[in-house]
């Protein structure tokens, strides 16, 4: 098939199907407190629950991987990666964006790589901050991942937050720099419950009549739903502590445990019948990638076949229009 009518038949596809950005966030939260690791091992269990969850479903998924946890967990990663579910990047050492330099940062990327790599998981194209801490500040970080060989982030979160924000970034994706992309946590679309509502404490705060709604609009819209969870947000029989990155609020540490249980039950529940779960890095390359390689004519075909353009194509072909 020609390059142009295959791009042409993924975005036909695209416009009927609900596409689901589903990852977690491979990370030990052990490692992220003081004397962490005399708690009990909740990882590879929460994992297999996840892992059984894509199964079901047929599905493959996107995992951030925190690169300090791979000596620990590498069977349980060789796993994931044998089974064809994508392995990105969440950083070595789980350290905020703000905290770190551009010099500290690509070291700590670099040492992400080597981890991955050693166990025999291909070089990561994605990347995800911890706490979503890519801002307007540290955007230095979108040259260190490209020239490292990513070409794909989803860190920002574009609304404002009491911990990191980047709220003027805009809620759709966008390609900060060429051939290389910004996938936003999807947004609720309410001004007074602007955030994620498909992903972790969000999600579990929100009664599931809400989240349903939520990724009715999203979907009637035709945009892909980026969604994230984590181990702890499943695990309802972790120990209690004071988790990391709450800044020792007591309000926003009771939100951390708030209605785990059922949590995956509750997500299968809010779902539409037609949908399709895939990695991010598989949207990247073979929608966002290849849409942006048919530039002018893509605009002139939507146009003249009457088809509607997504929030996502709307941004691509005007950019195109532009160039």
């Amino acid at each position: 098939m020609h390059p142009y009518f295959f791009i042409l038949s993924l975005l036909e596809k695209e416009k009927h199907t609900n596409i689901l950005l589903f990852s977690i966030d491979f990370e030990d939260i052990r490692m992220l407190v003081p004397d962490g690791m005399k708690y009990s091992e909740r990882v590879p269990a929460m994992m297999e629950k996840y892992l059984t969850f894509l199964q079901n479903k047929n599905a493959k998924a996107t995992f951030f991987v925190v690169g300090n946890t791979v000596k620990l967990y590498s069977s349980l990663l060789k796993d994931i990666a044998k089974e064809g579910h994508e392995i990105a990047c969440h950083t070595h050492n789980h350290i905020p964006l703000d905290q770190h330099t551009k010099a500290s940062f690509r070291e700590d990327i670099l040492l992400n790589i080597d981890a991955l790599t050693s166990i025999g998981c291909e070089q990561p194209k994605g990347f995800r901050a911890p706490g979503l801490s890519l801002t307007a500040k540290t955007q230095w970080a979108y040259d260190v991942l490209q020239e490292l060989g990513f070409t794909y982030s989803s860190s920002v979160m574009a609304t404002n937050s009491a911990f990191h924000s980047w709220a003027d970034f805009g809620k759709e994706f966008k390609e900060v720099k060429k051939g290389f992309w910004e996938l936003p946590p999807t947004l609720m679309e309410n001004n007074f419950l602007c955030f994620p509502f498909a992903s972790s404490v969000y999600f579990r705060f929100l009664p599931a009549f809400v989240s349903r709604n939520a990724l009715r609009i999203k979907f009637n819209k035709k945009s892909p739903i980026i969604s994230y969870f984590h181990a702890f947000d499943i695990d309802y029989e972790q120990e209690h502590f004071m988790h990391p990155g709450v800044n020792d609020n007591r309000l926003f540490n009771f939100l951390m445990y708030y209605n785990r249980k059922g949590m995956l039950e509750k997500f299968e529940s809010v779902l539409p019948d037609n949908y399709t779960i895939m990695p991010h890095g598989e949207y990247v390359k073979n929608i966002l990638m290849q849409t942006n390689k048919i530039k002018p004519i893509v605009s002139k075909t939507a146009v003249d076949i009457g088809c509607t353009a997504t929030p996502l194509h709307t941004e691509v072909l005007s950019a195109n229009t532009a160039k």
